[in-house]
Parts: C-alpha cells; structure tokens; sequence
C-alpha cells in the first residue's frame, strides 16, 4: 500500500523501541515511568503507571511515555493532584513536542504520528 494510504494504529507501534531505550539507562528497574500506552509496560524493565491523576508526594515518574495517539484523547492525559509540587504543567509535558523530549520515534517517519519519552522535570 502506498505510503500515504498506509494506517498504523497497531498496540505497540514504537512502545518496544521505547522500552529499550528506557532499558538501557543505568538501574532500569529502579525507573517509574508515566505511560498514555500500557503497551511499553509489556517491555519495560521498572515500574509503569497510567493513571490519570499523579500525586507526587506518593510517586515520582522519572519519566514521561506518551504516543500521539493518546496524547489526541483527553483521557489519556494526566493531570498533577497538587500543581503546587510540579516545576511545570502537565500540558507541558504533552504540548511542547519539539523542544522537550530526551528520545522520540516517528510511525512510518511520519513526525506528527510518534511515541516520545520525555525527562521529567520536577
């Protein structure tokens, strides 16, 4: 199929190549990641969460995973229970696509179809 007919919308397009990424950081189990996609939770080595509200005097992601594809549905968003405690807005974290991710893959080289894990920084 030609490369703009082609739909990928598959469970764990980049998740896996994620998941590595994150697995080859020092201590991989000692990670707590944030996910909008449970897929990469199937690869990784630490402590996933998916959860809508992140209370962080209770748990610290170290770091963001987020697709397009979730980050499209509000539900698959997370909000900080207490802004109070965060440096930046959780809309940081899923607006500012070009400037604040450590490592990012495109579906398909498509730039506005990918999966990116973004450091958090609180």
């Amino acid at each position: 199929m030609p490369k703009k007919f082609t739909i990928n919308s598959t469970w764990g397009s980049g998740f896996y190549e994620a998941a590595q990424y994150l697995n080859s950081k020092p201590d991989p189990e000692e990670l707590i990641i944030w996910t909008n996609s449970t897929a990469v939770c199937h690869f990784f080595k630490g402590r996933c969460i998916n959860k809508n509200k992140i209370n962080l005097e209770i748990v610290k992601p170290d770091y963001f995973v987020i697709s397009k594809r979730g980050a499209i549905k509000m539900s698959k968003r997370f909000i900080f229970v207490d802004e109070n405690l965060s440096k930046k807005s959780s809309e940081y974290y899923f607006d500012n696509i070009d400037n604040n991710y450590e490592w990012k893959i495109d579906i398909n080289q498509r730039p506005e179809n990918y999966v990116k894990i973004v450091k958090n920084e609180e």
